[in-house]
């Protein structure tokens, strides 16, 4: 077996080793209901810390000036999420709103 295969199975397994373990360790432990809690807001937290920079700092550098349709896109989005509260129609809602600003 060349060396490719070889490396390239260990680290397979050990991608997989890592995203699976903590699923099988968790699985037998009951976490307490305050940390239960905690862990409901995790997808909460961490949505607006990947969308927030893709808006704002599009090229590196503040363009809340020349960059305003993906603020605007993103303040329309946000305002049919709380409307609407669904997934699928905030999302079309927001990348056909920023399609359309960014052909003015």
């Amino acid at each position: 077996m060349s060396d490719f295969w070889l490396m390239t199975l260990g680290l397979s397994f050990f991608a997989i080793f890592w995203r699976v373990y903590p699923v099988l360790a968790f699985y037998k432990f009951n976490l307490s209901p305050r940390i239960q809690e905690l862990l409901k807001f995790i997808p909460a937290v961490v949505f607006p810390a990947i969308i927030f920079p893709s808006t704002i700092y599009f090229t590196g550098e503040v363009e809340w000036i020349s960059g305003k349709e993906r603020v605007l896109a993103l303040s329309l989005a946000t305002l049919v999420a709380f409307w609407k509260k669904n997934v699928l129609v905030t999302l079309v809602v927001g990348l056909t709103s920023l399609y359309f600003l960014r052909q003015i």
